[in-house]
């Protein structure tokens, strides 16, 4: 096989082989967003609990519908709360995973695989903000025990803790 002189080969096949390698302001960027992310879905959790407090309505959902009817009850809180952060539909890591994957479509590398671990890990910190949300209501009306509901956080707080190491683990360009 002949090969064209340089004169008549297209562009790209004369462009320099050299790898265009990140910056680590562009690596503390992708960082940012993803810890931004992470720490959207801890506070969502953290101003949950305050809101939640510690009252327990045992009697059941007639009882805690007479809460919600007192607007400075912890159940009226809570389910203001829950109306206004739709906290357990959140979808926000999606758009936060995007503008981190977009650093990498014009680039020769791959994306690390931290980012993949990232989205994997907050697919479980939204599916368990969501189950947490479900637990606290069920908590609050005693068809959860305190241990349950305790599980139920401590798999959300597990979930965070691993996005945020995933996101620390990012080393862009190598």
């Amino acid at each position: 096989m002949t090969r064209m002189p340089a004169a008549h080969l297209p562009a790209w096949e004369c462009m320099p082989t050299q790898v265009r390698r990140f910056t680590a302001a562009q690596q503390a960027q992708v960082q940012k967003i993803l810890l931004d992310s992470v720490k959207h879905y801890q506070s969502l959790l953290d101003y949950g609990k305050t809101v939640l407090g510690t009252t327990a309505y045992p009697d059941g959902p007639s009882a805690i519908q007479a809460a919600i009817d007192d607007s400075n009850s912890p159940a009226a809180r809570f389910a203001r709360w829950r109306r206004l952060t739709q906290a357990e539909h959140d979808m926000s890591y999606g758009d936060a995973y995007a503008k981190a994957e977009a650093f990498y479509s014009d680039a020769p590398q791959r994306e690390p695989a931290a980012i993949f671990s990232w989205r994997q890990d907050m697919d479980t910190v939204q599916s368990s903000l969501y189950e947490w949300v479900l637990d606290a209501y069920a908590r609050q009306i005693g068809s959860k025990s305190l241990a349950e509901f305790t599980a139920s956080e401590q798999k959300l707080q597990d979930a965070l803790r691993r996005a945020t190491q995933d996101a620390m683990a990012i080393h862009l360009g190598s």
